[in-house]
């Protein structure tokens, strides 16, 4: 097993930013699992377990989860599979909960390699969130709930820092067209300390870092 299937891209950013399609186009660009810590409690809702109640409430409010009830829904669902390395979704939200992120996947041998912020206008979001809503019926995604939760998902200051401040961080113009979003998101990739290849180019044990390559 190359280093590459250990390594953790997180994905951060307001809900329709476009974080789930990009984070599947990487999954199955680079053979990851892609962890999407709303949809995640979203199945816990449907389920009617006991996270999902207490989850419940916060969502139809428009509040982010607690970092406990989060932190331990994402951690369960990283543990199924410590083969593979993860795209996460939506999560951490805070910097409490980076840190509890960290401590997690380095218990699995993984580690953060590129964090992303999709940065994209109020005005963007709402439009994209209404299609949503129109199409699937979230009740997270009602318009009554919908400009709580942008206010309560941007990625705070602190949580910037903190991955900023280990060299990891980038932000990209989440406004653009999805594939001009994708190509943007691969150069990242390309040009992080130790770039993430296709899973084809692993499966066939090319190492392009040793041949003075860049990208993936």
């Amino acid at each position: 097993m190359t280093r590459d299937a250990h390594d953790c891209i997180v994905l951060l950013g307001p809900p329709g930013a476009g974080k789930s399609t990009q984070g599947g186009m990487l999954a199955r660009r680079f053979g990851l699992r892609r962890i999407a810590s709303g949809e995640l409690l979203h199945e816990h809702v449907a389920a009617g377990t006991p996270r999902g109640v207490r989850a419940r409430r916060y969502m139809q409010a428009g509040e982010l989860a607690p970092d406990e009830l989060l932190v331990d829904i994402v951690t369960e669902a990283v543990a199924a599979d410590p083969s593979t390395g993860v795209v996460l979704d939506g999560f951490p939200r805070t910097a409490a909960q980076a840190r509890l992120a960290d401590e997690m996947l380095a218990a699995v041998g993984r580690s953060v390699r590129l964090v992303v912020e999709f940065a994209v206008d109020a005005a963007t979001v709402r439009g994209r969130i209404a299609d949503r809503y129109r199409d699937r019926g979230r009740f997270d995604d009602h318009p009554d709930v919908v400009e709580r939760r942008l206010a309560a998902a941007r990625p705070p200051a602190a949580l910037v820092d903190y991955y900023r401040a280990r060299g990891v961080y980038s932000s990209i113009d989440a406004n653009q067209p999805e594939a001009t979003v994708s190509a943007e998101l691969l150069t990242l990739l390309a040009g992080a300390a130790a770039p993430i290849h296709p899973r084809a180019e692993r499966d066939r044990g090319v190492d392009r870092s040793r041949q003075g390559a860049r990208g993936g």
